[in-house]
């Protein structure tokens, strides 16, 4: 998954319902996203509240109210960049959400090369195993 910006909303979100008021959104439900995720963020520049990003732990955007619900993310989490389009600072939880219980944890399967997602970018790195000093005016030198 790569976004300028990760908003997560549960299965029970209601977009007839995301324009009225906080209070009047139906309570989330417990969720679990198994993916890769590329985004970007809004960096934090200070500890007041609009400077305060809120860590990678509000790296994922949140809309509902999860007070005693559970958001579980088995990812790998990649911040590349700043976010372009969603820029404006983490806002402290009880304006337009209220945080899960979070159970955030790296997906293993990511160590295994041929478990990764599709296109992900691969490094080759060239390691100095032996150096030999052909002789001169050969073409065919194998070799030690």
């Amino acid at each position: 998954m790569v976004s300028d910006a990760l908003t997560i909303l549960s299965a029970n979100w209601s977009d007839a319902k995301s324009s009225g008021s906080y209070g009047s959104r139906n309570n989330p439900q417990n969720t679990t996203i198994n993916a890769a995720i590329l985004t970007g963020v809004v960096y934090t520049t200070g500890t007041d509240s609009s400077t305060f990003s809120g860590g990678v732990h509000n790296l994922p955007r949140l809309l509902e109210n999860w007070t005693g619900f559970t958001l579980t993310l088995n990812t790998s989490i990649v911040n590349l960049y700043n976010s372009v389009s969603a820029t404006n600072q983490f806002q402290v939880p009880g304006i337009y959400y209220n945080a899960p219980n979070r159970q955030f944890s790296f997906d293993v399967n990511f160590l295994t090369p041929s478990r990764q997602p599709p296109g992900t970018p691969m490094l080759g790195v060239m390691q100095r195993n032996q150096w030999a000093s052909p002789p001169p005016n050969n073409t065919t030198y194998a070799g030690p």
